[in-house]
């Protein structure tokens, strides 16, 4: 999709009329209307205050990522998160092991066995 239709799916899915959305970003309701007709774009500041508002990912917004490709990176992200919190929570168990049998054993058997 192009910058336009983007901008527009992002007024009407946060159920916004073109004031209301114009409002929010601080420009007028005509320059909200020319970007979604095309006849101008925003500049990279009102992209950026659009992002930061909206939450939305500047390179969906510009048409760099279909929004398809943003779920498969939401997912990617939510493996990676999973797979880090495994591999702390297992980091964890050892460390707290180690730290029974340091204490278990004494400090010099630990030394040691570095």
């Amino acid at each position: 999709m192009t910058i336009s239709a983007n901008l527009r799916q992002v007024r009407q899915t946060n159920h916004l009329t073109q004031e209301a959305f114009a409002l929010a970003i601080h420009v007028s309701r005509q320059t909200v209307s020319n970007w979604e007709t095309g006849k101008t774009y925003p500049d990279i500041e009102s992209l950026l205050i659009i992002c930061q508002v909206f939450a939305v990912d500047l390179r969906e917004l510009v048409g760099a990522i279909p929004a398809q490709e943003r779920v498969n990176i939401a997912r990617q992200d939510k493996r990676r998160l999973k797979l880090n919190a495994t591999a702390m929570g297992i980091t964890l168990i050892l460390f707290l092991g180690s730290l029974c049998l340091v204490a278990k054993l004494g400090v010099g058997a630990w030394c040691l066995a570095c």
